[in-house]
Parts: structure tokens; sequence; C-alpha cells
């Protein structure tokens, strides 16, 4: 199973994102009310990756098999 950094990196290259620095993951969950990188983290990672790409949550899923594999 990916871990969530690489959940979130993999995609990101995919779509030809920066991938998220450690302080922006920090930011962001902050911005969530979660502690830091708990498997939790993905909705709001993944929503911070589909809104910096410009793609529609289906193409995150349909392109990348990392995805696909996650619950």
């Amino acid at each position: 199973m990916p871990s969530t950094r690489e959940w979130i990196d993999s995609p990101a290259a995919e779509f030809g994102v920066a991938e998220p620095t450690d302080e922006e993951i920090e930011s962001l969950l902050a911005l969530a009310g979660l502690p830091r990188m708990p498997r939790s983290a993905l909705p709001p990672l993944s929503c911070w990756l589909v809104g910096s790409a410009g793609v529609v949550v289906t193409q995150l899923f349909e392109t990348n098999s990392c995805l696909r594999s996650s619950p």
C-alpha cells in the first residue's frame, strides 16, 4: 500500500504539478484540522492536487494506478 506521500507525489508528477512541500502539506493539514500525515490526510491533499492540476476528480483516479489500489 502506498504511503500518503507517494499517494500525492505520484499523481502530482503525472499531472505536471509540483509536489507539495512539507510546509505546504502541514499547512493544508492544519487547515483541515488534521494531525501530521494521518491516513485521513488523503482527502484534503487530494482536493489540493485536483485544484492545483486543474483536473476533475475522475481523472485523478483514471490516470494513476497508485490511486486505484488505495481504499
